[in-house]
């Protein structure tokens, strides 16, 4: 089993009104994590030249993490 942890994503709970006092902190590479790119990560690992990777926590984080 692998694990896909995404650090901060452009979603719709980033856009929420509540959240106008709490701004957004870009990561290290200055975007946000695009959902495609973990989709994608996800898709590949489902594929046949993922599945020799097990065992992963994939941290997906734009460099939030350095």
């Amino acid at each position: 089993m692998n694990v896909l942890s995404p650090g901060p994503a452009d979603t719709p709970m980033l856009h929420d009104p509540g959240r106008a006092a709490t701004p957004v902190k870009l990561p290290a590479l200055g975007a946000l994590v695009d959902s495609d790119d973990v989709a994608a990560l996800a898709a590949f690992l489902l594929k046949p030249h993922g599945t020799s990777i097990t065992g992963q926590n994939h941290v997906i984080c734009g460099g939030a993490s350095l």
